[in-house]
Order: C-alpha cells, then sequence, then structure tokens
C-alpha cells in the first residue's frame, strides 16, 4: 500500500482507477496450475444454450410465467451432459455488465437423499453450503407465508408432471476470503422437480431481487475448511486502506441442475450457471474467475456433506434444527453469548487478526444485541452441521442443545 503515499505527477489516472488495477492485480487466481499443465481456456457456450437459460431466467419471480416445457432447454441438458475438456472454463453470454461461468461435480448420492437434507422445511436450506452461505431462510412460497413444501414426496409422480415452487429467500454469505466482505440480500427462486429422459432432476433458479445490503466487514477465522467466520456491522472492506468501501452486489443470476444419472449407485451430476455484478460507484470488479473460485468454494463443500458416510438420517437433523427454531431470543442470546465467550477465550488473548475482530466485536453489549433470531440460530445450527462433519467447535453443541451423541469430535 505504499503506492497509495506516492505523490502522482500525472493525476490523469484517477484514484478511482488506482483501485480497479490493485484489485486486478491483487486478486488471487482460481488454480496455480503446474507448469507442465496447459492454462485453463476460457469458452463461451453456444447460443443455443444461451436462448435456454433465458427460458428458465424467465420462470423466476411472482408474474413470471408458470409454464414449463423440458424441451426448451434440451441444448442446456446436451451441453451439461457433454465431455468437457478439464482445462477448459466455460461462461455464458453476459447479461447486462455480468461477468459467468459454468461450473459442474458430482455427488455420491441419489436425489431423494439431497432433497431431504437440503430442501426440507425444517432443515435450514444452508445445510449443504455453510462456507458460501451464513444463513438463508424463505420468506414466502407461491406468495403465501407458509413452509417449503416437502419435494421428495412428489418424486414418484415425475412421469407426466413437472412440480413448480416459487418463493423469495433471505440469504447472507460468508465473508470473502480476499476482502472479508460480506453480503445479505433477497433472491427470487423457483424449484422445478422434473424427469429427463427418465431422470429425476431438479432445477434451481434464482435471481436476485435488489441492490444488497451495504457490504460489511468480516473474517475467515484460520482455513476456509474450518467453517469459522465472525461478522461485524462496520460497512467496508477488511483491507488496509479500504475499510472506506462502501461495496454492493449490484445484481445476481444462478441456475442450477441436480440430474439424477443413476439411483442405486448412487450418482448425482451437479450444474451451475452463475452470473454476477459486484462491486462499487457502479462498477463491477468482479470477473469470471472469481466466480469459479466461489463455485468451487460451494461445490466441494456439498460434494463433502452430502459424501459423507456418518451424515445423519434427516429426522435426526430435523429434530436438532426444529430445537434450535424453537429458543426464544432471550436463550438464543444467552447461547450466543457463551458463543463470543469461547471465542475470547481462545483467541482476545493474542494480537492476531482474529484476536483484534473479536475484541472489537465484544468491546461491549452492543453487536450482540444488535444480531437477528436467525443470525444467532445461524451460529448453533452451524455449529452442528460441524459436528456432524467432525469439524472443530468452538462450543459443544450438546451442552446448548440436546443431541443424540457428540460424535466426529475434531
Amino acid at each position: 500500500m505504499m503506492v497509495l503515499n506516492c505523490k502522482f505527477k500525472d493525476f490523469s489516472m484517477s484514484f478511482k482507477t488506482f483501485i480497479i488495477l490493485f484489485f486486478v492485480v491483487t486478486l488471487p487466481a482460481v488454480h496455480a496450475w503446474p507448469n507442465d499443465v496447459p492454462s485453463v481456456t476460457e469458452i463461451p457456450v453456444s447460443a443455443e444454450v444461451d436462448t435456454g437459460l433465458d427460458y428458465l431466467l424467465a420462470r423466476v419471480g411472482a408474474n413470471s410465467s408458470g409454464d414449463f416445457d423440458i424441451r426448451s432447454i434440451e441444448p442446456v441438458m446436451a451441453f451439461i451432459q457433454s465431455v468437457k475438456s478439464p482445462y477448459a472454463r466455460y461462461h455464458m453470454k453476459n447479461k447486462p455488465d455480468m461477468s459467468s461461468v459454468f461450473y459442474q461435480f458430482d455427488v455420491r448420492s441419489n436425489l431423494r437423499r439431497i432433497l431431504d437434507v437440503g430442501y426440507h422445511p425444517d432443515i435450514p436450506s444452508f445445510i449443504l453450503s455453510p462456507s458460501s452461505v451464513r444463513l438463508s431462510y424463505w420468506k414466502s412460497i407461491d406468495g403465501k407465508q407458509q413452509p417449503l413444501p416437502r419435494l421428495s414426496e412428489n418424486l414418484s409422480g415425475l412421469d407426466n408432471n413437472s412440480i413448480m415452487v416459487k418463493g423469495v429467500e433471505h440469504e447472507e454469505i460468508t465473508p470473502d476470503q480476499f476482502t472479508g466482505t460480506y453480503y445479505a440480500y433477497e433472491l427470487d427462486r423457483t424449484l422445478i422437480l422434473t424427469r429427463y429422459n427418465g431422470r429425476n432432476m431438479l432445477i434451481s433458479i434464482a435471481r436476485q431481487e435488489n441492490l444488497s445490503e451495504v457490504g460489511k466487514k468480516g473474517l475467515v477465522v484460520g482455513k476456509d475448511e474450518n467453517w469459522n467466520y465472525l461478522y461485524s456491522n462496520d460497512k467496508g472492506l477488511n483491507k488496509p486502506g479500504l475499510g472506506w468501501v462502501s461495496s454492493y452486489m449490484y445484481g445476481a443470476n444462478s441456475v442450477m441442475i441436480l440430474e439424477e444419472i443413476d439411483s442405486k449407485k448412487p450418482w448425482v451430476r451437479c450444474s451451475m450457471f452463475k452470473w454476477l455484478r459486484a462491486g462499487w460507484s457502479g462498477i463491477n470488479m468482479v470477473q469470471n474467475h472469481h466466480i469459479y473460485s466461489g463455485m468451487e468454494r460451494f461445490g466441494t463443500t456439498f460434494q463433502k456433506i452430502m459424501d459423507n458416510p456418518s451424515l445423519p438420517s434427516h429426522d435426526e437433523m430435523v429434530d436438532v434444527f426444529v430445537r434450535i427454531q424453537n429458543l426464544t431470543r432471550d436463550e438464543l442470546q444467552n447461547k450466543t453469548q457463551l458463543y463470543f465467550s469461547q471465542l475470547l477465550e481462545k483467541y482476545g488473548r493474542d494480537s492476531s487478526e482474529a484476536g483484534k475482530f473479536i475484541t472489537g466485536l465484544m468491546k461491549d453489549n452492543t453487536y450482540l444485541s444488535q444480531m437477528t433470531v436467525a443470525q444467532m440460530r445461524s451460529i448453533l445450527e452451524l455449529e452442528y452441521i460441524k459436528l456432524i462433519m467432525g469439524k472443530t467447535r468452538i462450543i459443544n453443541i450438546s451442552d446448548v442443545i440436546p443431541v443424540s451423541s457428540e460424535k466426529g469430535v475434531g
């Protein structure tokens, strides 16, 4: 950051331009390829695939089309089923000033199991993406305040029908690994449960409704794979010299297709298309490889959770999550206070970034008093997910909510 103290002889480069160049140069690349591996090649998808994706995006929102014809996305299905080079990165037709990318991975599970875990009315929907999403919940379903239906119960009747669910979700993401910034926003989301060529399939389509809340300072504590994140109410980037930046997610679209290749192996292929525009002063700072990195972060976590042979039954998880949902605000504040006390015990005495961040949060009770019920719940929900996955927790969830066993202790 010494550059900031230099006297520019030519002021034709504005400070805004400098910041853009700073991020272009310093944002990390997605992969560090070995010297003998070819570099990644950027390839656009075909116009037919773009048309099929536009058809799906037109199904999002309260006033969108209620019709769905699987034949309209046959080019999309042909693309996701095609063999792709491991050194190619595909992107879509860019929406206005949006970057975009395609990402794909496989999961050793059947679709029913994924629906029972990740799309259950009594299980928080971020359970499959705790490295990417802090919390998410449905604000409305089909225009009403009602729970998400049990989609898995409709799998047996898909031969001649598709099930479509439309709603609005509130979502808050985890801190960015580079800037430390996190965002909250509303999403219009449509879920389509259907069948294609005899295979069960779920299509999840989302569009960000409006401008996100201003980006706020957060922190990834230690390795990202540990899922320990901190959040403040201070706007800006958590980078020296850039704390003043008011950044936003201006817009985001996504299409995720979960196609059950084989229910007996089992085997589900997840194909994701995402468009994103985010930055400040109206400038999109996002490049395709930034989106790819975020999708890789999401996909790796999704795989590890669903591939986990010790993953409890959905009924067992529902029991724990319902207990958390039923806690009063006072009970949640007491348990959240315990969580922060443990953080202070672990980090508060050192001069690390985490220690300074936590000490700043807890210098008075203002931060805790301003937390929403959903934010406090998400702490306990994440600690339970870490228990399931055998990760080290900040608190023992069984000290807070009775669970069947403290298995998977990290």
